[in-house]
């Protein structure tokens, strides 16, 4: 029986982690700060900031004011969502930072590549549901066009754990896998091994931390997560792109 409890590297892709892990690090120690900072408020989902307010149905550009002003809307909504335990909504906060980090870094890198307008436009998107209480359907919940399935073993525990509500447990470390693994398949296409490297590494990290989490809040349930995740992993392994291209991906359900 194939057994994936292990999260390894190919060899080729054993490399220090750099930019996805140095970019997402950053943003939780100052999204960590202001929920030590702050104080219980009688507004439950404060209004973003000006520059990170929505005006129309259309995304605006990305700029550094508006990263600035949508990373201190998110910093507050997270410290929110932390004192209420609301674990779902604490969850698509973390996963509207992770693309906001992913959209930040490629301004940096003065990308031009569709995956910037991507990760901006799926930060934007989860902040305004985020703010108005609307649903988030307009972010895909698969793997977008700017990226592909790769590391099937990986998006196995991810469905596994998202399907057994790992979410409530570790929302944090769930909504930056998903888009660490996106991430770093995106590289892959168009940069090679080299630059997917930090960020499939980061994607383990993360996927680890969660299963560790659930593991240790239900440990009667691992031989069933490790069932599931084997069903998993053989439903996505035909899907998994080897030759590097970038075409998307829609995740099959499977039942519990």
């Amino acid at each position: 029986m194939l057994m994936l409890t292990r999260f390894t590297l190919p060899t080729a892709l054993a490399r220090p982690a750099v930019a996805l892990g140095l970019g997402i690090m950053a943003a939780l120690a100052s999204s960590a700060h202001a929920a030590a900072l702050s104080s219980a408020t009688d507004s439950y989902d404060a209004m973003p900031a000006a520059e990170c307010t929505p005006q129309t149905a259309d995304v605006p550009a990305f700029s550094a004011a508006r990263y600035d002003a949508c990373k201190q809307t998110l910093d507050n909504y997270i410290a929110q969502y932390q004192q209420t335990s609301d674990s779902q909504k604490l969850y698509t906060a973390y996963q509207a930072l992770a693309w906001l980090t992913y959209a930040n870094y490629e301004q940096h890198m003065n990308s031009r590549a569709a995956t910037k307008a991507q990760a901006w436009q799926s930060a934007y998107g989860l902040i305004s549901a985020l703010a108005y209480g609307t649903s988030s359907e307009s972010v895909p919940a698969d793997i977008p066009a700017t990226s592909a399935l790769m590391r099937p073993d990986l998006w196995a525990y991810v469905s596994a754990l998202k399907d057994k509500g790992a979410i409530a447990i570790a929302p944090r470390e769930m909504a930056f896998a998903e888009v660490s693994l996106i991430w770093a398949a995106s590289k892959q296409c168009t940069r090679g091994w080299r630059q997917s490297t930090p960020h499939f590494r980061m994607a383990a990290r993360y996927v680890s931390q969660a299963n560790t989490a659930y593991r240790n809040r239900y440990p009667e349930d691992t031989a069933a997560l490790l069932d599931l995740t084997q069903r998993y992993y053989h439903a996505y392994l035909p899907l998994d792109a080897k030759n590097d291209q970038c075409h998307g991906q829609i995740l099959p359900k499977l039942p519990l």
